[in-house]
């Protein structure tokens, strides 16, 4: 199991990666103060809460890509990082 996380790690990065090229040419302004607002709750934030302003944070750049197809295969692996086996 631990070398499943591991391989889906790295596909997530490399999904990411890409959803980030795609909203720096994408994002709305809206989404742009989300993330502001989530940087700020984040610093602010206890471990728990942080885990879920982590994930809103990566969920709004997702979603500011634009793509459809790649905002479902990012949301496939949410069962695994959002786990609280290995959020610990």
């Amino acid at each position: 199991m631990a070398g499943d996380v591991a391989d889906i790690h790295h596909i997530r990065e490399a999904l990411e990666l890409c959803a980030a090229r795609l909203a720096a040419e994408r994002i709305t302004d809206e989404q742009l103060q989300l993330l502001e607002e989530l940087v700020k709750r984040g610093h602010k934030a206890s471990p728990a809460e942080r885990v879920r302003v982590n994930h809103q944070f990566h969920l709004t750049i997702v979603q500011a890509s634009g793509s459809p197809r790649l905002i479902e295969m990012l949301n496939s692996f949410n069962e695994y990082f959002l786990h609280p086996q290995w959020v610990t």
